[in-house]
């Protein structure tokens, strides 16, 4: 079994995801309004999204979901965690 790690700390089976995306935000930080782009799994049960990370930037973003896209494919078990920026 393959478990992913979200950002919160819960561990959830990746047998459970739907889909995974990539998506904009505006957060408050450190007294401002920014833009972030959060990785979201959306899971079957319950039908409830999950962040994974959140990053400043849209590549870097890209670059955990691609991560964890090869993560999927290539584990069998184990626990995946995606690095975070916030």
């Amino acid at each position: 079994m393959v478990l992913i790690k979200t950002r919160s700390g819960r561990y959830i089976p990746s047998r459970q995801i739907i889909t995974l995306s990539i998506e904009e935000d505006k957060i408050p930080l450190k007294g401002k309004m920014v833009f972030v782009y959060k990785l979201v799994v959306t899971l079957s049960e319950p039908l409830v999204p999950a962040i994974l990370g959140i990053f400043l930037d849209e590549q870097r973003a890209r670059k955990a979901l691609d991560h964890l896209a090869e993560e999927l494919a290539g584990t069998e078990r184990g626990i995946i965690d995606i690095k975070t920026e916030i």
